[in-house]
């Protein structure tokens, strides 16, 4: 098990706090799972009341990702996994387009997820944030994960400067999905 935050553990010693997290107080802890040595989940919290998924932890993307229910029901995501219900967060906003919900194709190296643009409240740990435009739902999707039970994904890395805090490429009318 490791920990994500200003505690650092080695052999399950506690080490010293880096010189450049003293005096930070604004952080929080969460438990990262191993998952078959192949990659690590963290638990987040999304909506109103609260509902629990459990992401990859990615450091090469910087979006939250979150499987919704709509995938389960049809039939695109695995019938096995935690999803987010959209009709049961009173905080969820979905981002209107010109037709209905905006929408936005993430490809990764594992394939490409069909996502709606959402705001809500997340919780990682004990800090919680109103994420403005910042929460993809993930409606369809055509990853390779073997059986894997993917619920979604934490995004950990640097925003592009020049994209500004959120850049998406609006889905066009062809997509994979189609």
């Amino acid at each position: 098990m490791a920990v994500l935050g200003a505690v650092f553990i080695a052999n399950g010693t506690p080490l010293e706090e880096p010189a450049f997290h003293k005096g930070i107080d604004s952080g929080s802890c969460s438990v990262l799972t191993n998952v078959d040595g192949a990659m690590y989940t963290v638990a987040v919290g999304i909506g109103t009341p609260e509902q629990r998924v459990d992401v990859v932890v990615d450091t090469g993307s910087n979006l939250l990702i979150a499987e919704s229910c709509l995938c389960k029901d049809r039939g695109y995501c695995e019938p096995n996994t935690k999803c987010f219900k959209e009709k049961d967060s009173s905080s969820l906003s979905l981002v209107e387009g010109k037709r209905g919900p905006s929408t936005a194709i993430l490809n990764f190296g594992s394939g490409s997820i069909l996502t709606e643009v959402a705001t809500d409240v997340v919780r990682i740990g004990s800090v919680k944030a109103h994420m403005k435009k910042g929460v993809m739902l993930m409606i369809d999707q055509l990853l390779d994960f073997s059986g894997e039970d993917f619920e979604g994904i934490c995004g950990l890395g640097m925003p592009n400067a020049e994209d500004g805090a959120l850049a998406l490429r609006i889905a066009p009318r062809t997509s994979p999905f189609e």
